[in-house]
């Protein structure tokens, strides 16, 4: 936004760790994961969402708010009287087989926004209550250095630097570690193709994030599930996989 000349800040909400598990079971649930919010879950979640609305400052004329985590926090703003502009609730879920005990619980508060954004028109609730809804399929942000076309020199000297032979061919999944994006069933079908492609390599690229406790476990699930393949690689930011690469 700010290469198009718009002011703009990005805040991070912070929390601990009992918050991000929870919120990740929201996640979860709210892409159709059995799941049942309890009362302690649910304690868990506004405190901290009453945190971070305490947390909150600055003047803005439009405030977007991601996903889940951070939903309830616009109703303890206004009631703190600190709300200032429009607010924006961004989904970027698909919500078609939400758990209902968890989008009921969250779409009260989420109906206090001014405006939504989807991906889709289907992934909108039946009976969601919201005058503005606008639909953003998914884009790419061609300044970003992931998106430009670079070299060969370069792109060869990034796959050595992780002992990845060019001339042979590749598979790619880029995408976090996590049961919704199949990694183990990405293993199993390079397992599949690899008895016709035998010289395949596999490369899972992922951004390990600190507010998904999941990640690490489902990473290291992942791992085991390569069994010690050498042409499987798992790499991550963990291993200096930013942008470029």
């Amino acid at each position: 936004m700010k290469d198009v000349g718009l002011d703009a800040d990005w805040q991070v909400i912070p929390g601990s760790e009992d918050f991000f598990t929870v919120t990740k079971l929201f996640h979860n649930a709210l892409q159709g994961m059995e799941l049942i919010a309890t009362p302690e879950m649910i304690d868990t979640y506004l405190k901290q969402n009453l945190n971070n609305a305490e947390l909150f400052g600055g003047e803005y004329d439009v405030i977007m708010v991601h996903d889940p985590q951070p939903a309830a926090m616009l109703s303890y703003i206004e009631k703190q009287g600190k709300k200032t502009g429009k607010w924006i609730w961004r989904c970027h879920i698909d919500l078609t087989t939400a758990q209902q005990s968890v989008w009921g619980f969250l779409e009260p508060y989420i109906e206090q926004y001014d405006a939504a954004v989807f991906t889709m028109e289907q992934y909108v609730k039946d009976g969601f209550k919201m005058d503005k809804i606008a639909f953003v399929p998914p884009t790419i942000d061609p300044l970003s250095s992931k998106n430009m076309e670079i070299n060969e020199e370069t792109i060869e000297s990034i796959l050595h630097r992780y002992h990845i032979d060019p001339n042979r061919p590749i598979a790619t999944q880029v995408s976090r570690f996590d049961p919704w994006k199949d990694p183990l069933g990405v293993i199993d079908a390079y397992r599949i193709a690899k008895k016709e492609f035998p010289e395949l390599q596999l490369l899972m690229i992922a951004s390990m994030a600190s507010d998904d406790p999941e990640g690490f476990h489902y990473y290291e699930k992942t791992s085991r599930h390569a069994a010690g393949d050498p042409d499987i690689f798992l790499l991550s930011n963990l291993e200096g996989v930013g942008n470029l690469e």
